[in-house]
């Protein structure tokens, strides 16, 4: 099966880089994936995990749209500190 993970640090990779594009269509093959993993009842996530996906969501503006957290109240500032949260990853 396929991981979301993979995606999200591609996607945040492909952000840092400068492909907006590219992260973009990374970050929504991420969010299909865990749509997908959602729906098979499986629904464990890394908080590291949800965090980025935050992050990046702010950063290239779909984070409202998340399918798997809850929109937070702090989205708007993360999104200046997504290149911050690419360090530990």
């Amino acid at each position: 099966r396929s991981n979301p993970l993979v995606n999200l640090n591609y996607a945040v990779l492909l952000y840092n880089q400068g492909d907006r594009e590219g992260a973009l269509c990374q970050y929504q093959e991420m969010e299909r994936k865990v749509t997908a993993v959602k729906e098979s009842g499986t629904l464990d996530f890394d908080p590291e995990m949800v965090e980025v996906a935050q992050r990046l969501g702010a950063a290239l503006q779909v984070g409202e749209s998340l399918v798997w957290t809850k929109p937070s109240k702090e989205s708007k500032c993360k999104q200046r500190a997504v290149a911050s949260g690419k360090s530990s990853s």
